[in-house]
């Protein structure tokens, strides 16, 4: 496949039209494959074939996937939970143009636990619509006959030096890395999720989870900062 190394190509057939829990690539690393070998000359077609999808379309949605904005990208996996986003909801999510929208319909997301529907009916909603993306936000969750509030923390990766490091891992190790880093720094937590980005690294919880994020002298981004750099620092 033209643009991509044998060990990108394994990694993109492993990743897409697979139902296992461990696939290699997250929906936005494919997309930025599959854009790759694009630019490369390959064409939608050709790609299709060679990941075993029925049609170019689904092609389309991956690359579609670039067009959010790039401090969510480590948000988006192949399914929703409690700290991402599942490829089909950010598909309809990356249909809106501005990223404070995609941002905002993001945090929505996590905080409420939006399913992919959900999140389809505040794109449609906003699209359709003149209204801004939280009325279409606060319509779509006022037609739940319960809400359940999650509290949604983010940070910034504040050395350039590690952000350069984060840039060559995938969005798997940098998981598997912060996973750790989180265990080691907050043992007491107890149904967090948290996901690192690039950038960025977010921090999902219930009331007695933000409570012990909260406390202390040392807020959280510090802290996580510091425990970052000693990690990264001799790499």
């Amino acid at each position: 496949m033209k643009g991509l190394s044998p060990e990108q190509q394994k990694q993109l057939i492993l990743s897409v039209g697979s139902h296992k829990s461990a696939r290699p690539l997250t929906p936005l690393e494919v997309g930025l494959l599959l854009v790759t070998a694009m630019s490369a000359g390959s064409t939608p077609q050709e790609l299709a074939a060679f990941v075993h999808l029925d049609g170019p379309s689904m092609i389309s949605r991956f690359s579609r996937l670039l067009d959010l904005a790039g401090d969510v990208h480590h948000l988006i996996d192949w399914g929703n939970s409690q700290s991402t986003v599942g490829f089909t909801a950010a598909s309809e999510l990356a249909r809106l143009q501005s990223h404070d929208e995609q941002r905002s319909a993001i945090r929505a997301a996590l905080e409420n636990r939006l399913s992919s529907f959900e999140i389809k009916q505040i794109v449609q909603a906003r699209l359709r619509s003149h209204r801004d993306i939280q009325a279409c936000i606060a319509e779509i969750i006022g037609m739940r006959p319960r809400v359940e509030r999650i509290h949604l923390f983010i940070g910034s990766v504040i050395s350039q030096d590690i952000r350069d490091k984060l840039s060559k891992m995938t969005q798997h190790e940098r998981d598997k890395l912060f996973s750790q880093l989180m265990r080691g720094t907050y043992p007491d937590l107890k149904s967090a999720s948290a996901r690192l980005g690039i950038e960025r690294f977010t921090i999902t919880g219930g009331d007695e989870d933000a409570a012990k994020l909260k406390a202390g002298s040392v807020d959280f981004e510090t802290k996580i900062n510091s425990q970052l750099r000693g990690q990264l620092t001799n790499k």
